[in-house]
């Protein structure tokens, strides 16, 4: 049964290592690791999830950048097996990509340009990763969809760069993506879920 949240005890985190959240905006937890992305802070942090201590970080507290140490408004974090991190960095319109310590390895998209080509991305806000490590973006300022794979290149897309439409073929505003164990991406988009099949 759904518990209200009055019913559910709280206990949280509110700083790290001296360092406030301002605005987390996603979160992935894996069995040894919590990881935030917090956009106003243009940071993200990666804590024990047995003890909240901090084990690394990535980004510049409170100072907005656009190169391979600063982030702009990271908004969604994914994990793959290998405990690469990658970060819709959304104002810099490109996704990174962290090693297991938090330490730059790459990134698809041009920094601090937006563009609708396949090396583009235009404020992206959802990220998904496979078991093969294929990556699935939501592009939200392309309405669409971008597939890449593990050495960050585009291989497909769903929907059409710049056109937003309400049917089996385009997206309307795409923001979440999350990969599920029957193999299929599912997409918030607007007033519906998509059912990728990749």
């Amino acid at each position: 049964l759904f518990r209200s949240l009055a019913e559910i005890p709280f206990s949280g985190i509110t700083s790290i290592s001296g360092e406030k959240l301002l605005n987390p905006a996603g979160t992935h937890v894996t069995a040894t690791h919590l990881y935030i992305a917090d956009m106003a802070a243009h940071k993200v942090w990666k804590l024990d999830v047995n003890t909240n201590a901090l084990v690394a970080s990535f980004g510049v507290y409170k100072t907005s950048g656009a190169d391979n140490t600063h982030l702009n408004q990271p908004t969604h974090i994914t994990v793959d097996s290998s405990d690469n991190v990658f970060i819709n960095d959304t104002l810099n319109h490109r996704v990174v990509k962290l090693d297991s310590s938090l330490a730059y390895v790459g990134q698809f998209g041009a920094t601090n340009s937006a563009g609708s080509d396949n090396t583009h991305l235009s404020s992206p806000r959802g990220i998904a990763v496979d078991p093969a490590g294929n990556l699935y973006i939501a592009d939200t300022g392309n309405f669409r969809v971008v597939k890449a794979n593990s050495s960050l290149l585009w291989t497909a897309q769903f929907g059409v760069a710049g056109v937003t439409v309400n049917d089996e073929t385009h997206c309307i505003n795409p923001r979440g993506c999350f990969f599920a164990a029957d193999n299929r991406v599912y997409v918030a988009d607007g007033v519906r879920i998509i059912i990728l099949d990749p």
